[in-house]
């Protein structure tokens, strides 16, 4: 007995120590190693020992045990002149190891205002590739996502002299939605898991929406 004692405690001391090696593969493999321990008093005892980016790693490999599946949809609503109203949607998959990977998509967009004096149009193209990862909050899982999403706009605008339209200004805009999203799986397969912007002009939606049966 004491020998099998002395052996486990040799075994947490290497777990330990890979935990907190410097190079980033042994502390990944020293996380999944981890799971092997049954025994809640010692799993604890380790993680104490964790430190920040080690905690990160076993956050970003979380077991959860099933997998997931679902949409991530983008609304992009202007009520300002021009207003306009357009959505899309990305796959989102959820690994039994909490890996998240996301599809990519386009979302065009355009409005125009015409009163006979003065006329605007606004047009573009948002590009979504996002990227996630998990955490394991109790029972439930913590989805963070990067949108990772550019924006091309052009924005014209004119006056009518009395015979035709004259540019006033002609524009195109380019920026990256990059802030972070932070959803959650119980409310993500209850319906969706919400995140949105609003401003006086409008607002920006994202909605994570997981299979419930899965």
């Amino acid at each position: 007995m004491v020998k099998n004692s002395n052996s486990k405690n040799h075994n947490i001391k290497i777990l330990l120590d890979n935990l907190n090696n410097p190079d980033w593969s042994v502390r990944a493999k020293a996380v999944f190693d981890l799971r092997k321990y049954d025994d809640s008093k010692v799993i604890d005892a380790l993680i104490e020992e964790l430190k920040d980016e080690n905690e990160m790693i076993a956050a970003a490999n979380v077991d959860i045990k099933s997998t997931s599946s679902g949409t991530l949809e983008l609304v992009f609503m202007n009520v300002a002149l021009p207003a306009f109203d357009a959505s899309t949607e990305v796959s989102v998959d959820i690994g039994e190891q909490g890996t998240v990977t996301f599809g990519t998509g386009t979302l065009n967009y355009e409005g125009e205002e015409d009163n006979g004096q003065f006329k605007i149009k606004r047009s573009g193209t948002l590009t979504l590739a996002p990227t996630g990862t998990t955490v394991e909050i109790g029972d439930d899982l913590r989805i963070d996502v990067k949108e990772n999403t550019t924006v091309n706009e052009r924005i014209q605008t004119w006056y009518w002299d009395g015979s035709s339209w004259i540019s006033v200004l002609d524009e195109n805009i380019t920026d990256t939605w990059n802030g972070g999203l932070v959803f959650y799986r119980s409310e993500a397969k209850a319906g969706g898991s919400t995140v949105q912007v609003v401003a006086d002009t409008g607002s920006v939606t994202w909605t994570l929406q997981l299979d419930p049966d899965q």
